[in-house]
This record gives structure tokens, sequence and C-alpha cells, in this order.
């Protein structure tokens, strides 16, 4: 993560390096061994306090990704939690382990996740008025 985020990658790149290495190291795991990966993933939710700390840190380098990208004039209108927030939820897969085991790699494929980040640069982008981007278009259920 530091070396992603120390890099002089544009930023969109380094977003899509910070998530993609990751995820290989991820899918590393799995293939490797994944009964151990899942009794990882047992333990973690079992003592999620423990690692509840791996998550913060996580978030706090995306933060910094994030903020030089605000620097440059995307995600304007949000703020930063509220920017990493929407990215984490939209990258949800290439992140949480468990779902290798439900979705699998075939589906899970680096080139969908660059599809992914460019699509998060194109949708909360840049420069954008608050009345296209950032508020849904459709009526929100209540």
């Amino acid at each position: 993560m530091v070396e992603v985020t120390e890099s002089d990658l544009p930023v969109q790149e380094k977003m899509y390096q910070y998530f993609a290495r990751r995820y290989l190291a991820m899918v590393e795991q799995y293939e490797a061994e994944p009964d151990l990966l899942k009794s990882y993933l047992e333990m973690g939710q079992q003592y999620f306090e423990v690692i509840r700390g791996y998550f913060d840190l996580g978030d706090h380098y995306l933060s910094l990704i994030v903020a030089e990208a605000m620097e440059q004039g995307y995600f304007e209108g949000l703020s930063i939690d509220e920017t990493v927030s929407l990215v984490n939820q939209m990258v949800h897969y290439y992140t949480n382990p468990g779902a290798l085991f439900n979705i699998g790699t075939v589906k899970l494929r680096v080139e969908k996740l660059a599809t992914i980040v460019e699509t998060i640069f194109r949708g909360l982008g840049k420069n954008t008025a608050m009345e296209t981007r950032g508020q849904p278009h459709i009526r929100i259920v209540s």
C-alpha cells in the first residue's frame, strides 16, 4: 500500500493498483490454501475487534489516494470519508476474501476491476456538477 500511495502513478492508476494488488495477493492465498484462508476468515469473524485496525489502515491508505484525487478536482462535493465509503462499496467483492468462495476468480477479474475504477472516476468525476453526480436521478424508496 505504501509503495502505491507514494508512487508517481496517475491517481486513477494508483487506485487501481491499490485494489488490484490486494486482490491478487488474496487470490494467491486462496489458490494456494483455500482451507487455511477459510480458517483465517472464521477466526477474523470471531475476533473482529482484534483485526479492525487492518481495515482502518486500508481506509487510511485509500484516503490518501482519494485526497490526491480531490486535489486534482475529482469527487467534488463529497468528503473524503463519503468517497472512501462509496469506493469501498463499489469494490467490495475485490477486497472481501469470502467473495472468492462465493463468486470465484472466474467472475472476479482484474480487467473488471480496472473498469470499475474507471467508472468510479467518471461517475464521481472531475469537476462534475452535483446535479449530475453524487445524487441519484431516481426516486429513493422510503
